[in-house]
C-alpha cells in the first residue's frame, strides 16, 4: 500500500460476549519489532487472561502481515483481527485482543465474530491520520529563497522534514508522489528560476 491510515494515539476497546471479555488495543507501529513489543506489553498487562491474539501490518509499503491465534482454534482470532484492520484501510498498526474466558464456548464462528468485533471496537474509537508515499525533495537555496520555499511548502501542505541553515540553506521536503512534478515546477516558479529541487528518496510519512 502507498496510502493508508494509522492511529494517532494508542486506543482501547472492549466487548462482552457470552460472559467472555474481549479487550482490544490498537497501536501505530513502524516495524515488526515494535509490533511484537506492543503484543508483549498487552500480555504483561493482563497476565491472568487466557488468550492474547493479534494481527499487525508493517513494512515499507505496509505489505508485511502477521497474525497469531494464541491458542484459539486456527483462523478464529488473528485472521478476523487482520480483516478488521484491512477493511478500515489501516497500515503500520498492531491490534492485540485479550480474552478473559467466561466459561461458555463460542464455537469457531462465534469466536471469529467476537475477535473481529473487538478489533472494530478499538478502530471505531481511534483518531486516524493519513500516511502516504512521498518523494523527498532536497533544495539548496539562499536564506531569502529558503523562506519562499518554506512558505510554499506550508501553503501546499508539504512536510518539512529537515533544514540546515549555514551560509546557504538546504531544505528537505516531503511531497506526495503524485504531486512531485508539479512541486518541482512550482519551486522554480515561486523563486523565479533560482531554485531547482532534486528528488533524493521516497518514504512513507
Amino acid at each position: 500500500m502507498t496510502h493508508f491510515l494509522t492511529p494517532s494515539l494508542p486506543v482501547d476497546g472492549e466487548i462482552l460476549v457470552q460472559r467472555s471479555r474481549f479487550l482490544s488495543r490498537l497501536v501505530s507501529v513502524e516495524s515488526e519489532t515494535e509490533a511484537r513489543a506492543s503484543i508483549a506489553q498487552a500480555r504483561s498487562a493482563h497476565p491472568q487472561a487466557r488468550h492474547h491474539c493479534s494481527a499487525f501490518i508493517v513494512g515499507e509499503r505496509a505489505d508485511i502481515l502477521r497474525t497469531n491465534d494464541d491458542g484459539e482454534p486456527s483462523g478464529t482470532a488473528g485472521r478476523p483481527i487482520l480483516d478488521a484492520l484491512q477493511s478500515a484501510g489501516l497500515g503500520h498498526v498492531v491490534c492485540v485482543v485479550t480474552r478473559y474466558f467466561g466459561g461458555i464456548l463460542l464455537g469457531t464462528g462465534g469466536l471469529a465474530r467476537a475477535y473481529r468485533e473487538a478489533a472494530t471496537a478499538a478502530i471505531d474509537r481511534a483518531s486516524l491520520r493519513e500516511v502516504r508515499e512521498c518523494a523527498v525533495i532536497e533544495v539548496a537555496a539562499t536564506h531569502h529563497d529558503a523562506a519562499i520555499v518554506q512558505r510554499a511548502a506550508r501553503q501546499r501542505g508539504w512536510a518539512q522534514i529537515g533544514a540546515v541553515w549555514e551560509a546557504s540553506v538546504t531544505l528537505r521536503l516531503g511531497v506526495p508522489v503524485a504531486e512531485t512534478d508539479a512541486a518541482l515546477a512550482h519551486l522554480v516558479q515561486v523563486t523565479a528560476g533560482r531554485v531547482r529541487g532534486v528528488v533524493t528518496d521516497r518514504r512513507l510519512m
